[in-house]
Formats: structure tokens, C-alpha cells, sequence
């Protein structure tokens, strides 16, 4: 008759086969402690030898470049309902605290809530394209840091071409303008700023 159950060497108690991992080196093809018991050394190890295992994983990613974006982003696509529910419910557990990181976080990274507010205007206008936060600071070095329509002091990134006259959110379609020149040209197109400098003289 088969065996169907296995006493654990660790623990002593008997449970079934199922209960211990495959492991061909032993006669009955099984591990001789239970996965509970096994499960409790491997977590009382990763205590004990935390460090020995931060380094080996810096040795291991320097080893392997790319390696860990591609391991995050497999996790977050397999798990994604699941850390969803789990920043959900962290937030709702601390809201005040949630906002304060919030609004932090948008002080000290001003460049990417601007390239987020463009890149939700151009979504919502299904407009073609994508320019990062690099691309558009790259932009803004072309121009000097200065207003393409007037020269003064950039403020805003204007869609030359406007999203709503089909404009696309390509880093070309970007460029930097002051609050005035952006906020008076609109969705004006075709566009000269030479030429309505002429008719207003």
C-alpha cells in the first residue's frame, strides 16, 4: 500500500505526503520536514542573515543590469490586484498622512506634476504622442529658458500646434512659453506671433 502520510523530523507530527515538498534525494521522494517547518527556518534565516542577503542581491543586480525593473514589473503585473487593494486600503487607514506625502511630493518634483497635467490634457484629446520629463526639460534648454513667442522667462509648455486643432504631445509640438503669450495665443492656428506683433503695432 502506498504511503500517504510522514512524520516530521522537526516538528514530529504526522501529516500527509502532500504536506512535505518532492525532493528525489530521499527514499520516498519527500522532504524530510514539513513545508510549515521549513517555511519557519527559511523566514527565521532571512532575520538572521538580513544583510548577508542585501549584499548578495547587490552583487546579483550589478551582475545583471535591468534585471530587478524587469522583476518589478513582472510582480506588478501579476499582483496588480493586489497592491491596488492593498494602497487603497493604506490610504484610506491614513489619509491625512496620505496628503501630506502628497503635496510634498508635488513641491519637490514640480517637473513631473507639470508633464503629468500635459500628459492628462493630451490623453483626454487623444492626441498622438509622449514626451518625458527629460525631453521636455530638454526643450526648454533649447529655447534658453526663454518664452519662444516673446523671450521672457518661461512659465508654461505650450502645444504649439493646440491638442484641440490636432496638435500632437511629441517633444517637436513642445516648447516653453511665459503665462501671458501662452494664455493669450490659445488654440489659435495656424500661428505667427510675428505677424500679430505687426498688426497690433
Amino acid at each position: 500500500m502506498a504511503q500517504i502520510t510522514k512524520a516530521c523530523k522537526k516538528c514530529g507530527v504526522t501529516r500527509p505526503l502532500t504536506d512535505f515538498s518532492r525532493n528525489k534525494r530521499f527514499r520516498d521522494g519527500r522532504e524530510r520536514r514539513c513545508k510549515v517547518c521549513r517555511s519557519q527556518a527559511f523566514a527565521e534565516w532571512r532575520v538572521e542573515n538580513i544583510e548577508k542577503r542585501r549584499e548578495y542581491q547587490r552583487e546579483w543586480y550589478a551582475k545583471n543590469p535591468g534585471a530587478k525593473q524587469r522583476h518589478d514589473r513582472d510582480y506588478h503585473r501579476r499582483h496588480a490586484d493586489t497592491i491596488r487593494a492593498r494602497v487603497a486600503r493604506w490610504q484610506s487607514e491614513n489619509d491625512e498622512r496620505y496628503r501630506e506625502r502628497q503635496r510634498m511630493w508635488r513641491e519637490a518634483h514640480p517637473e513631473h506634476v507639470r508633464n503629468h497635467s500635459l500628459t492628462r490634457r493630451a490623453r483626454e484629446r487623444d492626441a498622438p504622442g509622449r514626451a518625458t520629463v527629460d525631453q521636455i526639460a530638454a526643450r526648454v534648454i533649447y529655447f534658453g529658458g526663454k518664452c519662444w513667442m516673446c523671450g521672457a522667462p518661461w512659465e508654461h509648455i505650450d502645444h504649439v500646434k493646440p491638442l484641440s486643432r490636432g496638435g500632437s504631445h511629441w517633444p517637436a509640438n513642445l516648447r516653453p512659453a511665459c503665462a501671458a503669450c501662452n494664455q493669450s495665443k490659445r488654440d489659435e492656428w495656424p500661428f505667427a506671433p510675428a505677424l500679430r506683433s505687426a498688426i497690433s503695432l
